[in-house]
Parts: structure tokens; C-alpha cells; sequence
């Protein structure tokens, strides 16, 4: 306890000295520069009612409204976060977004691609797993541009993709599993080498899962692309339920279409 009364007397005594030093300093300017003085005391007076009449004018909950707008508009670098229960990602967007992703009419179709057992890949060998995925990053994105889809969110080992047409979703998974599957078939039976300096050469045969579906969704871009609903969490449910094959949607698959023939790549879903 006395030791507690010792230091807040000495706190005490050290803010009136520091007060009595202030106002020194001020007597001293005041004889040497009395127009900046002054000045100094108008501005400051002139501020604090300006700001006392905008708090007695402008409502609270309007100020609030400003300062979320404000907050709204300034871009803020994150990356990618999980927003509401169904999902939803955020991502800083520098380029213009085809509004045709925009109007929210129709239903859109959702890819979603991951490399199976990444993280064993990544440990073993980090080298020759980073030159891979330089390469499975520009497949997929070459195709997402030809078929024309939107890049909405990349992992590392994954993409997030959106198409206006099922068609060109089923286009590019059929197109990309089998571009990854022969790329990977070169390198299936070559391991990596180890130079003199213990880098690795070469790259890493891959097996990929993929799930492909559609539905409502929630697509909004300003200076950031936000996309959310109910698709996007069913969506991730059947990837995981993936194990190397394009899991896809019984409603994605109409009665005549070619891709019928090709049910061996996918696994179909209710």
C-alpha cells in the first residue's frame, strides 16, 4: 500500500511539473511571438466548435452510416475469409468483371479443383512441387479463359471457378482432368533428380479431384469479388467425398448430352 501511495504521488508531482513547464513555455511565446500564439488558440477554438455544431446537427446513427461507407470504400488487402454460414469468399479484384457473372438472373455453374494429397507432395519433394504447380496453375487458368469462366478463388493446390453455362463447366473439367492426367503421365515414372547443390528437377506426376455444380448464388464485385449461397457449401461437401474422379451433379447432366458417354470420369451426385 505505501509503496502504491509513493509512486502515484510521484505521478502526481510529475504532471504539475510538467503543467507549470507547459505553461511556462507559453509565457515565453508569448512575449517573443504573440500572433502565433493567438493563432494557435483560434484554430483550436475554431476546431472544437465546428465539431461541437456537427454533433449537434448531423444524427448519430447517420455519422455511423458515414463511417461505414468510409470503412466500405477504403480497399483492405486481406485475401480470402469466410463470411456467413454458407460460405462465402472475398477477394481483392484489380480487373473488371464481365457483367455477364453480375446480373444474377440464371443460375451459375461452380468448379472446384484440388490436388489430392498436396501436402505429402509439398513435404517430399518442395521443389519439384513448386515448378508442378506453376504449371497446373496455367492449365487451368489457359482453359478457365477459353471457356470462358471467372477465377474467383486459388489455394495454391485448388481453384475456385464460375461459369454462366454448365456446358463450359463440364468443358473444362473434362478438359483439364485430362490435360493434368497426360501431363502427369510423362512424369509418372520419373522421379525427381537431385543436382550438386540438392535442388530437385523436374516435376510431379498430380491426381486431381474435382466437383462440379450449379445453383443460385450470390456474386457482387466492387473492389472486392464476393460470392456466397447455398451451391458454393454443397459444392465443397462433394469434393470431399471425391477421390480422384469430377464429382457432378445428377441435375447437371441432362438426358442427351454427350458428356453422358463419359460417365466413367465423373461421380454423380443427387
Amino acid at each position: 500500500m505505501l509503496s502504491n501511495s509513493i509512486i502515484l504521488m510521484l505521478q502526481l508531482t510529475g504532471y504539475v511539473v510538467k503543467v507549470y513547464i507547459q505553461m511556462a513555455v507559453y509565457i515565453v511565446q508569448m512575449a517573443l511571438n504573440p500572433v502565433w500564439v493567438f493563432a494557435s488558440v483560434f484554430c483550436g477554438f475554431k476546431v472544437g466548435i465546428i465539431y461541437g455544431m456537427r454533433c449537434m446537427l448531423v444524427p448519430r446513427n447517420e455519422e455511423e452510416e458515414e463511417q461505414r461507407e468510409t470503412k466500405k470504400a477504403s480497399p483492405s488487402h486481406k485475401g480470402t475469409e469466410a463470411l456467413m454460414d454458407n460460405l462465402c469468399y472475398k477477394k481483392y479484384v484489380p480487373q473488371r468483371i464481365n457483367k455477364k457473372f453480375l446480373l444474377g438472373k440464371e443460375d451459375l455453374a461452380l468448379v472446384i479443383t484440388d490436388i489430392v494429397d498436396s501436402t505429402s507432395l509439398w513435404n517430399c519433394s518442395p521443389d519439384a512441387m513448386h515448378r508442378t504447380i506453376k504449371v497446373h496453375d496455367e492449365v487451368a487458368r489457359g482453359l478457365c479463359n477459353t471457356f470462358g469462366g471467372l477465377e474467383v478463388m486459388n489455394e495454391g493446390d485448388s481453384f475456385f471457378l464460375i461459369f454462366t453455362d454448365i456446358r463450359n463447366a463440364l468443358d473444362f473439367s473434362i478438359g483439364f482432368y485430362r490435360e493434368i492426367e497426360r501431363i502427369s503421365f510423362k512424369f509418372k515414372h520419373t522421379r525427381p533428380k537431385k543436382t550438386g547443390k540438392d535442388k530437385e528437377v523436374g516435376l510431379l506426376p498430380l491426381n486431381i479431384r474435382m466437383a462440379v455444380n450449379k445453383g443460385p448464388i450470390i456474386l457482387h464485385c466492387n473492389e472486392f469479388l464476393e460470392i456466397y449461397g447455398d451451391a458454393v457449401t454443397k459444392t465443397l461437401e462433394m469434393l470431399n467425398h471425391s477421390s480422384g474422379k469430377i464429382c457432378i451433379s445428377q441435375s447437371c447432366l441432362e438426358p442427351e448430352s454427350p458428356w453422358n458417354r463419359r460417365k466413367c470420369l465423373f461421380c454423380i451426385h443427387k
